[in-house]
């Protein structure tokens, strides 16, 4: 279970029990979002240690098209790498729940050169936005108190060409 404490436009979530498995995923969205093909969503990532004493790590993200269609789930993610300790990269995965499997990886960035690694990393909070425009997911990340940069820059970020069929309105 989550606590989710909204106050002054910001949403704070804090893990309250243990992660289940390291495949646990949780997605939460605004009650009034609307759905929309074209969308962007935006969050402070606040933490990289273990969420419970089961020393799975927090993997922090942000969810595109979110959409339940006859029971079926399908939505586009970017999220913090935590295998390996690989906080400096980034994936993008699709999510349907009628698969076997119910993510696929689309793409990993590593974005070491700017992040650092090991016990180089920057450390957080960092700042990211992920926008999706058609068949096309892009992501940007900086540091706290620094300008962001500009869509497409591949040292902060990155850009994927989504398969066909995912271009879809849904809820972020």
């Amino acid at each position: 279970s989550y606590t989710i404490a909204a106050h002054s436009g910001t949403v704070t979530m804090t893990g309250n029990s243990p992660v289940i498995s390291s495949q646990d995923r949780m997605v939460y969205w605004p009650s009034t979002e609307a759905p929309l093909a074209n969308q962007e969503s935006c969050a402070t990532w606040s933490s990289q240690d273990p969420a419970q004493a089961s020393g799975v790590v927090t993997q922090e993200g942000l969810a595109l098209r979110v959409a339940t269609v006859d029971g079926v789930t399908r939505g586009l993610t970017v999220t913090k790498g935590v295998w390996a300790s690989a906080n400096f990269a980034l994936n993008v995965h699709i999510w349907n729940t009628a698969w076997w499997v119910p993510f696929r990886l689309l793409k990993s960035f590593n974005l070491s050169s700017y992040l650092g690694t090991g016990s180089a990393i920057s450390h957080l909070p960092w700042d990211v936005c992920a926008r999706v425009v058609g068949s096309t997911l892009q992501f940007e990340v900086w540091l706290k108190g620094r300008t962001p940069p500009p869509w497409g820059d591949a040292a902060q970020g990155g850009t994927v060409q989504l398969p066909a069929g995912w271009d879809f309105a849904g809820e972020a």
